[in-house]
């Protein structure tokens, strides 16, 4: 873990000592101002009439420069460049793991990783993120350290824990096949060696590891409305969860009205536990009547006259398209209210 988590942090340190405004830059690029880094400043910061520049030489050898307002004398700059060289030898040492976990704070500085880390951290032309929800917070070193010893063999694969879960970073492109069977085999070993279960939710695939805290943070946001409406099911693919994620983005006051305008008298309030189970299963199997008979253990025949049932209940067929699309909807609006 890092002495100085960021350098905003560090910056504001330094800006309760000394006042004027500090600039660092690597190769002219702008990093971080003792005045923040808001991009609608960056210009300013350029144009700022610094009449005095110092060179700052990292750990490992690279070359800044602090741009100062007034002039520093010789202990000012002996103790800025002791603190910045102190943050800089912090993230030069730091292992793919540590990095991720930098990354993943959204306090990550491209220009540093990219220049100190290329052959740790090499630009891929695509990732992947598999994130995993534990029960409790208090479960997740256990966690990590079974999920490291399961996956040491795979190279493309960095297992990151972080303050609210577990992520896995895919490097190398897979198919939905064999991400649903590493989310299986993760919730099967954790159940076995833990006896806990956990919630698993799979990224779509991306280019660049600085859209990481974005990512994850939709990643949580779709798998706490996945958990609400599929209360069944314990693994997600956010790319399958688009419809539901299109239903929660409406305010729950026009859901609400949404659902007892168009839906409330279709008989929905009837339907058993079995009616339920029998929807969910034939509409994950696209609607596909052998499949969904097999996934059910029940004979195709049973599974007709299921269907039937439903049908007078609620007036849809969901043995035709619209009428399935329309029955969803229903679901996920009453699911979501």
């Amino acid at each position: 873990m890092l002495i100085i988590k960021t350098l905003e942090e560090l910056f504001k340190k330094i800006h309760k000592v000394y006042p004027d405004q500090l600039v660092l830059l690597k190769d002219n690029q702008f990093i971080i101002s003792t005045y923040g880094e808001a991009n609608k400043n960056q210009q300013r910061h350029h144009r700022m009439e610094e009449k005095f520049i110092y060179p700052i030489k990292s750990p490992a050898g690279e070359d800044y420069q602090v741009l100062a307002a007034t002039e520093l004398n010789k202990e000012t700059l002996g103790f800025l460049e002791l603190l910045i060289n102190l943050y800089l030898e912090e993230i030069h040492s730091l292992d793919k793991k540590q990095i991720l976990q930098y990354i993943a704070t959204g306090h990550g500085k491209e220009v540093f990783l990219k220049s100190s880390h290329m052959n740790i951290l090499k630009d891929q032309k695509s990732y992947q993120l598999i994130w995993i929800e534990a029960p409790l917070l208090e479960d997740e070193k256990e966690l990590a350290e079974v999920l490291e010893e399961c996956f040491k063999e795979d190279e493309g694969l960095t297992v990151v824990p972080t303050e609210e879960g577990i992520f896995i970073l895919l490097e190398d492109k897979r198919q939905k096949e064999q991400l649903l069977g590493m989310a299986k085999t993760i919730r099967d070993m954790v159940n076995a060696e833990l006896y806990l279960d956990v919630y698993i939710i799979i990224s779509k695939e991306f280019n660049q590891l600085k859209k990481l805290p974005k990512i994850l943070q939709g990643l949580k946001e779709v798998l706490l409305i996945g958990k609400t409406v599929t209360v069944r099911s314990h693994i997600y693919l956010e790319d399958e969860l688009k419809l539901e994620k299109t239903i929660f983005s409406i305010s729950k006051k026009e859901r609400e009205g949404l659902y007892a305008d168009i839906y409330e008298n279709k008989g929905f309030e009837e339907m058993d536990e079995e009616a339920h189970l029998t929807i969910e299963t034939f509409l994950k199997n696209n609607l596909n009547l052998g499949e969904t008979s097999k996934a059910l253990f029940i004979h195709r025949n049973t599974l007709a006259y299921r269907l039937d049932r439903i049908s007078r209940l609620t007036g849809l067929d969901l043995r035709k398209f619209e009428d399935a699309i329309f029955f969803k909807i229903a679901m996920l609006l009453k699911k979501s209210i």
